[in-house]
């Protein structure tokens, strides 16, 4: 299954994301899996590899330009929970003209 989802405007670098399943199996609805950023020539060679691709413990990230990411699963997603670090304001030192 391919997600989009949309980051945050002020998204400078992701440190830290998880996903929470969301799935009529109890065993699996509610647990959360690691999210691994692959770039779009790994993941050609592992989207079908049992050990290297998606599973109930990984979902692959992929970049989708700087304000969304596609994330590749073999489960419904629920939730897509990240820590990143915010853009910082711009310093201004004098006014500009």
């Amino acid at each position: 299954m391919h997600t989009i989802f949309n980051l945050p405007e002020d998204c400078l670098y992701i440190v830290y994301e998880q996903v929470s399943w969301s799935s009529d199996n109890t065993c699996l609805d509610g647990k959360v899996a690691d999210v691994a950023p692959v770039t779009h020539d790994e993941y050609i060679r592992t989207r079908n590899n049992s050990f290297r691709g998606p599973s109930t413990r990984r979902v692959l990230r992929l970049d989708k330009g700087t304000s969304s990411v596609e994330l590749v699963s073999n489960n419904n997603i629920g939730s897509y929970i990240i820590r990143y670090i915010k853009k910082p304001d711009p310093i201004v030192l004098t006014d500009l003209p």
